[in-house]
């Protein structure tokens, strides 16, 4: 038995995600130009053709594939086990509940799916995660009494995101290295307003034009009315 993890944590193309799987499979060392799809499948089932086991392919992030993605489920779900003699597990990950509902309705009617749902985080679950952070990332001494708890309390109320709650724990360890204190409960509380602050201005830098328009007209307005 073989298991073999696909991470698409960062969105790309159908081909770009059938390279990296190419490259776990050692049927291609790099991202190569130039090369058509259907060669890129080609050369995956040549890899898998002397591997008459169990192969459990864990696909992170499924639904990152953003070009051709019916392409890409097709391939996996239907060309890959008939062109190999390796019987196929295939484990779909996502963030998405709605993920197969934007698939092709031809590609959905042979994906027979067994669905599991995961609850969000709880605190409990976060701190867990946190202590490891910590324990790999910074010193000690350098997290103050109750911050992994707070952390953790913030993002399993807002979200139970794991990420979310990392990206807290690293803007409060930058804001840290700028004071040169210690991670305190107060510095949290700044670390989350920042983080906050950060995420509406990339909201509005990565807005059409016409809405960062319009937000600045509705803020013009509000400025005159104040005056």
């Amino acid at each position: 038995m073989r298991h073999l993890h696909l991470d698409l944590s960062t969105p790309r193309p159908c081909f770009r995600a059938l390279n990296d799987l190419a490259c776990l499979l050692n049927a291609s060392k790099r991202y190569k130009k130039g090369i058509s799809l259907d060669e890129r499948m080609l050369r995956i089932e040549q890899a898998l053709n002397d591997y008459r086991g169990c192969l459990i392919l864990f696909v992170d992030e499924v639904d990152h594939v953003r070009r051709d993605s019916d392409t890409f489920v097709t391939f996996l779900v239907r060309r890959l086990p008939q062109a190999v003699p390796a019987r196929l597990i295939l484990v779909f990950a996502s963030n998405r509940l709605d993920w197969p509902d934007h698939l092709d309705p031809r590609v959905k009617s042979f994906l027979k799916t067994n669905e599991l749902i995961f609850k969000p985080y709880d605190a409990l679950d976060l701190q867990h995660i946190l202590r490891i952070r910590v324990e790999k990332g910074l010193h000690a001494q350098a997290v103050g009494q109750g911050v992994v708890e707070k952390i953790a309390a913030l993002a399993s109320r807002n979200h139970g995101d794991a990420r979310q709650a990392v990206a807290l724990l690293a803007k409060s360890a930058y804001l840290t290295e700028k004071s040169g204190s210690p991670i305190t409960l107060s510095l949290v509380d700044e670390a989350a307003s920042a983080f906050e602050q950060d995420r509406y201005l990339t909201m509005v830098r990565t807005a059409p034009v016409q809405m960062r328009v319009v937000l600045s007209a509705v803020i013009e307005a509000a400025e005159k009315a104040r005056a």
